[in-house]
């Protein structure tokens, strides 16, 4: 077994985010075991551009280069700590529209946040001028 298999393997065992293992294994697969970008690609229900990309990454930076580069764009408005606080406190909620949310709207979501009360059950999860679900 080469040391590259090792590395691999190992890193696949720890690794938790399921894009990289995805990437690890499609260089385990040209890398190691030598199998054609197209056949890996195919197997992968990947683009063949994909495993180019991922095996000239490793191949010029490691396990590290697997990982997501930090993307551009607008920082969030809301910090990290703060929409914690807002998600355990949602969760305490016992307005049976917010209980019974497997996918939370805009409009719960901000009424939850912004603790607007309005609802027959007096929680800040029901909408004003909808309590006719609130108990």
């Amino acid at each position: 077994m080469t040391n590259t298999s090792t590395v691999l393997k190992k890193a696949l065992k720890k690794e938790k985010d399921a894009r990289v293992n995805l990437r690890i294994v499609a260089i385990n697969m040209v890398v190691v075991k030598g199998q054609r970008v197209d056949d890996v690609a195919g197997s992968l229900m990947m683009s063949e551009d994909w495993v180019r990309q991922w095996v000239d990454r490793y191949e010029s930076g490691g396990l590290d280069a697997l990982r997501d580069r930090p993307r551009t764009g607008r920082p969030p408005k809301v910090r990290a700590d703060k929409l914690a606080k807002i998600v355990a406190d949602a969760s305490k909620k016992r307005c049976c529209r917010a209980m019974s949310a497997t996918r939370w709207s805009g409009r719960l979501a901000w009424f939850t946040a912004a603790g607007t009360s309005g609802g027959s059950c007096g929680t800040t999860a029901c909408h004003p001028r909808d309590s006719s679900t609130c108990t």
